[in-house]
């Protein structure tokens, strides 16, 4: 399905161009989702890397969430803190999003709508991403949360 591959985002490799696919429904980009296609300084492709999502059927999602953006903040924020056996000794973190995205249910093996939000938390001085969270587009629960280590 060539039509859900957005416009190419390029940049530039050590040994060229990478043109960077992302797939969407409907303008709703897909979670690690993307063709990659690299091309040397010839204009030639030497590689192309896939983590395209094969037979998502559009018909079968419904893109209109019934959980607002707001409260989607609210249910990942609420989360974040909850995992902080003392956040009284913390700065409040903050957060970037949310961005309104399809996403695997593993457990199901099926693809939804979720708002996709990246909560930081100031550390030493310097804002460090502690947690994304997909919260699911229908439901006001947590799909997933990918953590990430701060340096």
């Amino acid at each position: 399905h060539p039509e859900q591959l957005a416009q190419p985002k390029s940049q530039n490799g050590a040994l060229g161009d990478i043109l960077n696919y992302q797939q969407d429904i409907d303008g709703i980009p897909v979670v690690d989702a993307q063709v990659r296609t690299h091309i040397n300084n010839k204009n030639e492709v030497f590689m192309v890397n896939s983590t395209y999502q094969p037979g998502i059927d559009p018909r079968q999602i419904d893109k209109n969430p019934s959980v607002s953006a707001q409260e989607a903040v609210k249910i990942a924020m609420d989360h974040a803190l909850s995992l902080d056996p003392n956040p009284q000794d913390h700065a409040t973190p903050t957060y970037q999003g949310p961005v309104l995205v399809i996403h695997k249910f593993s457990a199901l093996n099926n693809f939804d709508i979720a708002w996709q939000i990246t909560i930081s938390q100031p550390w030493l001085g310097v804002e460090h991403a502690v947690g994304q969270y997909f919260v699911n587009g229908h439901r006001p629960n947590v799909w997933e949360r990918r953590e990430s280590a701060i340096p």
